[in-house]
């Protein structure tokens, strides 16, 4: 029987700079889907709210807008600690830090897609609180 020889991971081997680039070029498409989980998020929020709440104490649109705001930007600065930390974890074993950051760029996204929910699960919680 042929075997096929290993083929080498290009992940492996990456520059400083291709690392970099690495996490930079998915960036939008980590910022896409917490955009796409926000938003349903919020949106089922203020359908719980809009539906069990008493009119003259809903949610403040300003407040959900520069909280989106804010929650955005301070998304990307911890994204910027993924090839920060990559970095950092090259000066001993550069094939262990890439396999690591792997790792940690979906991880990171999964988590960052649940923290997204948060407005929807406080909005539950205060509706289950106050209803109890």
């Amino acid at each position: 029987m042929k075997t096929i020889p290993h083929e080498p991971d290009p992940y492996l081997d990456l520059s400083t700079f291709q690392a970099v680039m690495w996490w930079e070029i998915r960036r939008p498409l980590f910022n896409f889907y917490l955009f796409l989980v926000g938003m349903v998020s919020v949106i089922l929020m203020k359908a719980l709210v809009d539906r069990f709440v008493s009119p003259g104490m809903d949610i403040s649109t300003s407040g959900i807008i520069s909280g989106t705001f804010f929650y955005g930007i301070a998304a990307n600065v911890w994204y910027t600690f993924g090839w920060i930390i990559e970095l950092f974890l090259r000066r001993s074993d550069p094939a262990a830090a890439r396999r690591k950051a792997v790792d940690l760029y979906w991880t990171g996204l999964k988590l960052s897609c649940l923290l997204t929910t948060a407005p929807l699960w406080f909005a539950l919680f205060t509706l289950v609180r106050n209803r109890v």
